[in-house]
């Protein structure tokens, strides 16, 4: 495309047969479509087209030609169904000083309804029906076309019309001649009505009798009677056209006229239902309350079916009509929650504190009265707290937002939705009461939320400040964050512990970290700096002086890892263990030496080294160690420890070192049955050689003992 288009229009994906908003423009002598994928040239001869207009069922589309010539075709632009010359209109006359509707361009086109086609000429609009058919309408100023889904509405700047075709029902009902059921139902109910005022409401009654319609017949009303006989079969649908009708017309008059005709019809019928008479009852009221000339909302039954009652609420919201939004909302039983959350927010915005005018010039009012005010009516009309449609943090935004800090603090007092409360409160910097809420509402989500939100915005210190200033009731807040930090943000823990003085805290997060480090030097730094802040509190010295032993022991380890040039991991050892492997590595004086620096008992040390000496199957230096000197764990604990580890054969040596009382067993345990018999012989413990049989594998050795047993 190389120059802009002439005209254009929108049409909406549920008028199109791809299902995307397409864009239907003139240019130069054709038409083209356009969507999101693709453009199509149509091919159009006899353009350019100076002004386009889709129908409202999208189905077709009026083209005006430069030429005055008016084309009605379809919107896949296969057939034509309307050319029309609209050179040959004849206007109405006009004064001296206008121009003739001939004379001048048309300014605009559009659609009434979907079969005819409204042309507005800057005093006048014309209307061509389906078969050429024209009626002209005259204005004193340039209309506008607006085009309706039943109808258009021409707005000039002194007057507002309506234009639709005469619905249905209506025609079917009222024309004059017509035979529809409908029609002979309404002569019936108005020739009842007119019998009835006739005779001054006691000569025509309906009453049960036999023979009438379905048992019902009309006394003293004849003509009633025989229409209603007429149209038996058809009785239902002419009382559904009546009340379709009714809603129809604007006049009261003639809509209570056929309702009044349904109702009639409904006396005959046997099974029936009332909803849609009640329904259309209780639409018409509504409709007749908004077209009211005080109201001015000329709205159509079809456009007010399509809009639905809940967008004519917001309608009459966005106008400020509060009171009459309000009345409808409860006459429809629907709920009032969206127009008391407009009305709070204008009552807001209308006034100001101090006797100062708000933005609409409304007088001032106090931010207890106007909260008073708004707290009261909610309640009143069941939308205070608690209530799932109305919330109070919504309207206290908008106060906020005003400038009235101190009104949307009252308002977000009586708001029960934490969720809803704390993000405005965190936005109003009130970042005390916002934690408050959020601990109080239990939603540890919602806590982290806040304290989150506080750490990225407030410095460090005030960010700690808040949460000791809280006291008890922010200290579930307190221990999420640690929760948190512990595991997201380590330096913010250690900082939060050090501004709020908690030395035993701090000294713990360090050793923890001290475990988990593989730098022994920064080990080593964390260590000693947990014993400070184990240090400076009175009531830790013992675990001040733990702390200092285990940095003493790093130390110690990490000098011993360089003895044995790190082939040995002393490093995160305990001393009992260090002095296992210290044996282990050879340095038994380094052993000796840990034993004296930190007390090891000689039961403890004999223990060790035993178990060094096991493992490292040292049985030479465990022999001459078990002789050094007198044993202090004795040397029972030498044989069980030994035969634990499979080592039966070296653990027999030490037995005869042991209780005898216990030497059989022990012998029995090391395998040694020979022994284990002799001994139990000496003791003449039968029981002892039925064991040792018992377990003997030998057959050879089975009868030494059985021998050494029939002697006992």
């Amino acid at each position: 495309m190389t120059v802009p288009p002439i005209s254009w229009i929108v049409l909406p994906p549920d008028q199109t047969n791809s299902r995307h908003a397409e864009v239907v423009m003139s240019v130069e002598g054709t038409i083209y479509t356009c969507d999101n994928l693709e453009h199509i040239d149509q091919h159009m001869d006899g353009g350019p087209f100076t002004h386009i207009a889709a129908s409202p069922n999208g189905r077709s589309l009026a083209l005006l030609t430069a030429s005055s010539n008016l084309w009605v075709i379809t919107s896949d632009f296969q057939r034509k169904i309307l050319e029309f010359d609209i050179s040959t209109l004849s206007p109405p006359s006009f004064s001296s000083s206008s121009l003739s509707s001939s004379s001048s361009s048309p300014t605009q086109i559009g659609w009434c309804g979907s079969d005819a086609v409204l042309i507005a000429y800057p005093n006048c609009v014309f209307l061509l029906g389906p078969g050429g058919e024209t009626l002209s309408y005259t204005y004193a100023s340039t209309p506008c076309l607006v085009t309706e889904p039943d109808g258009t509405r021409i707005v000039s700047a002194h007057e507002c019309d309506f234009v639709q075709r005469v619905p249905e029902s209506l025609d079917s009902v009222l024309r004059p001649g017509s035979t529809a059921p409908a029609a002979f139902l309404f002569d019936a109910s108005e020739s009842f009505a007119k019998r009835e005022a006739a005779v001054g409401g006691g000569g025509a009654t309906v009453e049960m009798k036999s023979g009438g319609v379905d048992g019902v017949t009309l006394r003293g009303g004849g003509r009633a009677d025989e229409s209603i006989r007429a149209m038996k079969p058809d009785l239902a649908f002419a009382v559904d056209a009546c009340i379709d009708a009714a809603g129809r017309e604007w006049e009261v008059v003639w809509q209570r006229k056929l309702l009044d005709a349904a109702k009639f019809g409904r006396a005959f019928l046997d099974l029936v239902d009332p909803r849609p008479f009640v329904t259309m009852g209780q639409t018409l009221k509504v409709l007749n309350a908004i077209r009211y000339y005080e109201i001015g909302i000329p709205m159509t039954y079809q456009q007010y079916t399509l809009l639905s009652p809940d967008q004519l609420l917001t309608r009459l919201t966005s106008r400020s009509l509060h009171l009459l939004a309000l009345r409808i909302a409860n006459y429809l039983s629907l709920k009032p929650d969206p127009i008391l959350k407009h009305w709070a927010c204008a009552k807001i915005a209308q006034t100001r504190p101090g006797g100062g005018l708000g933005t609409a010039g409304g007088s001032g009012e106090s931010d207890e009265a106007v909260a008073r005010g708004i707290i009261e009516k909610f309640e009143a009309m069941g939308a205070g707290a608690g209530s799932a449609g109305v919330s109070y943090a919504e309207i206290a935004k908008k106060a906020w937002e005003s400038g009235r800090t101190g009104l949307a603090t009252m308002l977000l007092d009586h708001e029960t939705r934490a969720a809803e409360q704390v993000p405005l409160l965190l936005g109003m910097r009130e970042d005390g009461r916002a934690l408050e809420k959020a601990v109080d509402s239990g939603d540890t989500d919602l806590v982290y939320q806040v304290l989150l939100n506080l750490h990225k915005r407030l410095p460090l210190g005030d960010f700690f400040k808040l949460i000791e200033d809280g006291g008890p009731k922010v200290a579930p807040a307190s221990k999420l964050l640690q929760l948190y930090a512990r595991d997201q943000n380590r330096e913010m823990l250690r900082d939060f512990f050090y501004s709020d003085d908690r030395r035993v805290d701090s000294g713990l997060l360090l050793l923890e970290e001290a475990s988990t480090q593989e730098d022994i030097s920064a080990r080593f730094n964390s260590t000693k700096a947990a014993q400070k802040f184990f240090s400076e509190d009175r009531e830790r010295g013992f675990e001040a002086r733990m702390v200092e032993e285990s940095a003493k022991l790093l130390a110690l380890q990490q000098t011993l890892e360089k003895d044995v040039d790190g082939k040995a991991p002393f490093v995160g050892l305990s001393v009992s263990d260090t002095i296992m492997l210290c044996i282990q590595c050879g340095l038994s004086k380094r052993a000796e030496r840990m034993r004296g620096e930190w007390k090891v008992s000689d039961r403890q040390y004999w223990w060790l080294k035993l178990r060094a000496l096991t493992e490292m199957k040292a049985w030479d230096e465990l022999d001459a160690f078990s002789k050094s000197k007198k044993s202090p764990i004795g040397y029972e604990p030498f044989v069980r420890h030994l035969v634990s580890k499979g080592y039966g054969k070296q653990a027999g040596a030490y037995v005869a070192r042991c209780d005898p009382a216990k030497r059989g067993e022990l012998y029995l345990s090391c395998g040694e049955y020979r022994a284990a018999g002799r001994e139990f012989k000496e003791k003449g413990d039968a029981a002892g050689l039925s064991e040792a049989i018992r377990l003997c594998p030998d057959n050879l050795t089975k009868r030494e003992l059985q021998g050494l047993l029939s002697s006992v």
